[in-house]
């Protein structure tokens, strides 16, 4: 393939730099939110999170200061043994960063049915969700093991600046892999989170039919986290999608249209930025972070105890409130729909999954 012009190569890598420094960033202050105290380390989405944010660390810390140091010598460095290793890493995170987000959506849409449908489902905890992220992990690790050990190809990309499986692959096996691994990797995931984020939004609307106050918190709280899920996955869709077209188009036979340099290393970059965009998104979205960064920032203008002795108020006054009105419709008697699950089920689930 034809290398980059100076000019391109230190445009790429600044917007390498970019991601580098915003990533690790980003992640840090992500992981500090979602550590900060027990509580926050108890919530459901926790787990699945802190595997986002460990794919994003992973390529970022990993692979971005191998493709800024390339792309600073306008040539690949290194040898073939780090070209395979550097492309299974990369690999695994993205893999990895994909599979666990279709997770968090499938966990949104179970945590909500079952609390509408059965109200003992709403008492039992999470089984083994760190056991579930390390088999995600372990999942993408073995996807990645063909390019790994020879059985097919690794090769250069973005003007021999980082490396990937082969997507202009003349060999039968090469061709196998690559179609399957593009299908099982991005194509099956994002379509599952596009299916549930739907059936998601279909049951909230429904939830209308039966309006009140503690259902109205109750699809509230839902309606928050699902527009921070559907960001995410709409952004997952709309970074990876030049890159995969690009694959798609040299595996139908055009790999001459892809030989030019600023249609290979546009969409890879574009694909690097995913990695930094969750935290983001996690931040800008959520409430009970933006809540937490205003409390704090008001706390801080105070002495310690009066900050803690205000807070722990505040709290006990919005769950005495919130218990309140739930007691007051509970009152009404009990109604057994999937869609009407008592008030007092619906608080509990709200501030369970409320991640």
């Amino acid at each position: 393939m034809v290398g980059l012009s100076g000019t391109s190569y230190n445009a790429y890598a600044v917007g390498i730099l970019l991601i580098l420094l915003t990533g690790v960033g980003t992640n840090g202050c992500l992981l500090f939110f979602l550590f900060r105290n027990k509580q926050s380390r108890q919530r459901v989405l926790t787990p699945y999170l802190v595997g986002i944010s460990a794919a994003n660390s992973t390529m970022i810390e990993t692979c971005l200061p191998i493709t800024f140091t390339n792309a600073m010598s306008h040539r690949w460095l290194f040898n073939d043994v780090v070209c395979r290793v550097e492309g299974f890493i990369a690999g695994t995170a993205a893999i990895s960063m994909m599979l666990t987000l279709a997770c968090i959506v499938y966990k949104v849409h179970k945590g909500m049915t079952h609390i509408l449908v059965r109200n003992r489902a709403l008492y039992k905890r999470s089984r083994r969700p760190w056991g579930l992220i390390a088999g995600v992990w372990l999942a993408s690790a073995v996807t990645m093991l063909p390019p790994l050990t020879g059985v097919t190809s690794m090769t250069y990309e973005a003007g021999q600046t980082n490396c990937a499986p082969n997507w202009r692959p003349e060999d039968t096996r090469d061709i196998i892999y690559a179609v399957s691994l593009t299908t099982i990797v991005f194509i099956v995931p994002m379509s599952a989170c596009i299916f549930y984020l739907v059936r998601i939004r279909v049951t909230l609307s429904r939830l209308h039919v039966h309006q009140s106050r503690p259902r109205s918190r109750f699809a509230l709280a839902y309606k928050g986290i699902t527009k921070m899920v559907g960001v995410s996955v709409a952004m997952y869709v709309v970074t990876w999608m030049p890159y995969c077209v690009c694959v798609f188009v040299s595996l139908c036979g055009g790999a001459s249209l892809l030989r030019s340099p600023s249609v290979t290393f546009i969409p890879h970059l574009i694909a690097k930025s995913s990695f930094l965009w969750m935290p983001i998104i996690y931040f800008l979205l959520y409430n009970r972070f933006k809540n937490f960064s205003s409390t704090s920032s008001r706390a801080s203008t105070r002495k310690p105890r009066e900050a803690s002795y205000q807070l722990n108020k505040q709290r006990k006054s919005i769950q005495a409130q919130f218990t309140e009105v739930c007691l007051e419709s509970a009152m009404v008697g009990p109604t057994r729909n999937p869609y009407t699950a008592s008030p007092l089920d619906l608080s509990r689930g709200a501030l369970k999954y409320n991640i």
